[in-house]
């Protein structure tokens, strides 16, 4: 931590002041929109920031003059009595300096060392000057200056402390939702001066209020419909049939883990559909195998974010394009940034190891920590029933809603499921063509060169064909359900309603985690973090470094993409820096930076109970969150210390070398669930999953079950002929 940088300002955010100051002077006149005594705009970070609005015109055209603003830290004199007059001015320093667009508006960001008085107040003066050189003298005017008072400062470690109240109150309390409510009322109080009262209301009107906003709502109207779509083929009888056709090929609980891993690598292009896919999809099957829900949601979360983020063709590539490219830019890199991202992939240690990781406990039939316990409690439990009874545990679904049940009756048809699905996932790579394109040329014009496949991605609105794509497969699957006369309109919506009424403690626990991130971003978690980094940290060390502060600052935010954001601009200048100013080609330091950047937010991503994919995994899965955190939370920590191994091995190595480091760390996850990694099986599963061989068929089944009955009849029918053969007197000797 730098010298002199404890301090977090805080302040809440509501709105500037409505009347602005306005100042003129030799045909420049600035509008200023500033904070009043009375804090209404946040001060917040490690390195304490003031931020102000400032819109500039040079009416006389003198291009000669320059315009900056000055924020000067006062500090109050030992007198009781002191005023605001009487406050004397810090030493001033260049770096409070900043020069302003005459022409335009200017958002400024100042870095000034806060220093807290004994009342817990900072003040400060924002002054607005003028230079101009006329005849190799330098005139300063000021055109502006005022004082601004009374600013709540607090010591910056506090920055940390909602997110350390959230994980204790979700330990003894088992509730995330008040775990996560706890921690906004904390980060509320924080930013209210203490006050817990306002703490409670800023919890609700600034950071759940602002959680609903902007492209949250898209991502809970996708979920809604997704979730309103499982309803409807889970009540037409397609979930059962879908269920069925997989448990054709599941004959053992090893063979069903696989399956839905594989489907996992197969929905490659959005991590939310992912996990919205094949939780409902593989639950049915993985139950009717004997296999836990909590195995089942660890599936779903490794193979959703992490497969997304090293596809070429995903959401996330677009995401990451957005980031980076004019960071990049700015940063005076010649490459390519789409070749940079995918040079980055070799880094990215964390997703492709925790895939492998999902295969590697699938194929071996291994697990260790909660997750074994877990799966023997699943498999006693799947053992103990009968084997005219295994084949209900397909009939799972979504929840206990009973308008999702479907009836006796229902003809359990695949089809029902496939086509909805199906044209879902061909409604989404439509939508993101024809928007990408639409948008590409509506930035670039007419003229604009036929659009590559990255750039069709980064420009496409992938919220919006999201929402598109799954109103489409609820259209589709309400339409083929009343066409075959399965069901009712009525019924249709009853079921289609009952999906998503079955997981709202998930929606409501998905818009605490935003809260939560919200809130952090007030709070300025990540910048106080990634305060360790300086111009002076060692190269060797620095991807490493970024691996563990995104990981921390994921973890406190809930947020993969809110952690990239953060540390991207903070992280990746500092691999240039090293090599000198002027053009450059990417290194391999930046490379390795931008990987482990990845890597550490897809770890705090997997460990953290407010992340987004987190909690939508175990609700797609009908694991409870905690459960799904705590056996999965072992598994991920071993994949980020052997990420973070081979992080530090391949700092300074080429994209060769990392890829040669992979394999090494498959290798190695394999080794340690071989030595400490034991069987789930049950005594009793051995023989039911003999007999759910028989499942490869439902008519096999039932073949299976009427030669037993054959057997015990023909079996009952002899033992009568010889009790009538001995009641005759022709007793015949045993043989």
């Amino acid at each position: 931590m730098r010298t002199g940088s404890r301090y977090c300002v805080l302040a809440l955010l509501v709105v500037f002041i409505s009347s602005a100051t306005e100042c003129t002077a030799s045909g420049v006149s600035c509008t200023l929109f500033h904070v009043t005594s009375t804090p209404k705009i946040v001060l917040t970070e490690i390195r304490s920031r003031i931020h102000f609005s400032m819109f500039c015109s040079n009416s006389s055209g003198t291009s000669s003059k320059r315009m900056f603003a000055e924020v000067v830290m006062l500090e109050n004199c030992s007198a009781a009595n002191t005023t605001s007059k009487s406050l004397r001015e810090c030493s001033y320093t260049e770096a409070n300096r900043m020069p302003l667009d005459v022409n335009g508006l200017a958002f400024i960001e100042s870095s000034i060392p806060f220093r807290t008085t004994s009342s817990g107040f900072v003040d400060f003066r924002l002054n607005v000057v003028e230079e101009e050189e006329r005849s190799g003298i330098l005139h300063r005017r000021e055109m502006f200056s005022e004082v601004i008072e009374s600013v709540p400062s607090i010591p910056g470690a506090l920055c940390l402390l909602p997110s350390v109240v959230i994980v204790l109150s979700a330990i003894l309390s088992q509730n995330v939702c008040f775990a996560l409510f706890t921690g906004l009322i904390v980060g509320g109080t924080l930013i209210s001066a203490y006050n817990p009262f306002e703490g409670f209301l800023r919890a609700g009107d600034t950071f759940l209020y602002d959680a609903l906003q902007g492209a949250d709502q898209g991502l809970l109207l996708f979920t809604w419909f997704m979730a309103g779509l499982v309803g409807v083929i889970s009540r037409n009888g397609g979930a059962l049939g879908l269920g069925k056709v997989f448990v054709q090929y599941a004959t053992s609980a090893r063979r069903a883990q696989m399956i839905a891993v594989l489907v996992g690598y197969l929905v490659f292009f959005d991590d939310y559909s992912s996990i919205l896919i094949v939780g409902p999809t593989m639950r049915p099957v993985t139950d009717a195998c004997g296999v836990s829900r909590e195995k089942l949601a660890f599936f779903v979360d490794s193979t959703a974010a992490p497969v997304a983020s090293v596809s070429i063709l995903s959401t996330w590539i677009g995401f990451k394009l957005s980031v980076a490219q004019q960071l990049l830019q700015q940063m005076n890199i010649s490459d390519d940034v789409f070749s940079i991202l995918i040079g980055a992939i070799p880094y990215s240690f964390y997703p492709i190891l925790a895939m492998s990781m999902a295969m590697l406990v699938a194929a071996m039939g291994k697990d260790f920590g909660p997750m074994l316990v877990a799966e023997q409690h699943a498999r006693k439990k799947f053992g103990a029933k009968t084997v005219d009874k295994a084949a209900d545990l397909v009939d799972s679904n979504l929840g206990s809603e009973p308008d999702m049940e479907p009836d006796p009756d229902t003809p359990p048809r695949a089809i029902n499921a496939l086509i909805p699905i199906l044209s879902m996932l061909v409604a989404m790579a439509s939508g993101i063509i024809s928007s990408g394109v639409s948008r590409y040329y509506q930035a670039l014009g007419d003229a604009a060169a036929p659009p590559s496949a990255v750039e069709i991605l980064s420009h496409a609105e992938t919220t919006k064909v999201l929402i598109w794509s799954s109103l489409l497969a609820d259209a589709m699957a309400i339409l083929l359900t009343i066409g075959q006369r399965l069901l009712t309109l009525e019924q249709c919506m009853a079921a289609w309603v009952a999906g998503i009424r079955s997981i709202t403690v998930g929606f409501l626990t998905l818009v605490f985690a935003w809260g939560i991130g919200n809130m952090s971003t007030v709070l300025h978690v990540g910048s106080y973090v990634s305060s360790a980094f300086g111009p002076s940290f060692p190269i060797n060390l620095l991807p490493p470094a970024a691996m563990l502060i995104s990981a921390f600052v994921s973890v406190a935010s809930g947020s993969s993409w809110g952690t990239m954001v953060l540390m991207f601009p903070i992280a990746l200048p500092l691999t240039v820096a090293h090599d000198g100013d002027g053009p450059v080609r990417a290194n391999d330091s930046l490379l390795a930076t931008l990987g482990a950047i990845i890597s550490g937010s897809m770890f705090g991503d997997h460990v953290s109970p407010i992340s987004d994919t987190t909690i939508l995994s175990s609700l797609c899965s009908s694991c409870d969150l905690m459960q799904h955190v705590r056996t999965q939370g072992p598994y991920a920590c071993v994949v980020g210390l052997i990420s973070l191994l081979l992080c530090l091995i391949s700092s300074s190595s080429s994209a060769i070398v990392a890829s040669m480091l992979l394999p090494i760390g498959i290798l190695l996850l394999a080794l340690i669930l071989h030595v400490f990694g034991s069987s789930a099986e049950h005594p009793q599963t051995s023989t039911i999953q003999t007999r759910m061989k028989s499942l490869m068929s439902w008519k096999m089944f039932r073949r299976a079950v009427d030669d037993e009955n054959d057997a015990l009849v023909t079996s009952h029918k002899l033992a009568q002929e010889e009790m009538e053969a001995i009641e005759m007197g022709n007793t015949r000797s045993p043989v």
